[in-house]
């Protein structure tokens, strides 16, 4: 196969080229083996062996999907794992999605903590538990270990103490008729021991 046209664009690191059997590719070059990731090789009138034009299809490939990923970002913030599921579902390759997503994670576009720290936010003004948020943070695929430290790291003493209070209101927990039974609740939901004690000290 021979390279017939040969163009880059405002980012450099993104190629169009154009080859004999009217196949035109777009491309970003960090998508390319490293041993292609010289541009001179594509210059018009270069020859492809079949590898190498199976390389460009699938960064080419790639870069379809990294604009779908951009897109789904530009939206709302994304973890690796949401993310990769909404790739594959509008029929992007495991292979494909997994580089788009090595290369966007790198870029700090695509952060698992950062998303899980939105989340957290969003759900203390709710009165969710630690626990509720920490399932929540599991169900989109990030692992438990990293879900509990950014629950724990995203609130210190008294925004958990605020956290505690809504959460009391919102479930009508009356602490003066049932105290035992309300603090083993407040357990159960992954309230810390200190800030429990704290709240009934105060009451």
């Amino acid at each position: 196969m021979t390279v017939l046209s040969f163009k880059q664009g405002t980012d450099p690191e993104v190629l169009r080229i154009g080859l004999s059997d009217g196949s035109l590719f777009s491309l970003r070059i960090i998508y390319l083996p490293s041993h292609l990731q010289d541009s001179t090789l594509f210059n018009p009138e270069s020859e492809l062996s079949e590898s190498q034009e199976e390389a460009l299809r699938f960064a080419s490939r790639c870069f379809r999907a990294e604009k779908a990923a951009l897109s789904l970002v530009s939206r709302a913030e994304q973890c690796c794992f949401g993310i990769t599921r909404k790739l594959e579902q509008r029929g992007h390759s495991r292979e494909c999605t997994a580089a788009v997503i090595g290369h966007l994670s790198g870029l700090g576009i695509i952060d698992d903590r950062r998303f899980a720290e939105r989340l957290i936010r969003s759900r203390i003004s709710g009165g969710d538990s630690p626990l509720k948020m920490a399932n929540a943070l599991c169900r989109r695929g990030i692992p438990q270990r990293q879900a509990w430290e950014a629950v724990r790291s995203s609130m210190d003493s008294d925004t958990e103490m605020e956290l505690l209070t809504l959460f009391l209101k919102k479930k009508k927990l009356d602490i003066q008729d049932e105290a035992q039974s309300v603090k083993y609740r407040l357990k159960a939901e992954k309230f810390s021991k200190s800030v429990i004690d704290c709240y009934f000290e105060q009451k």
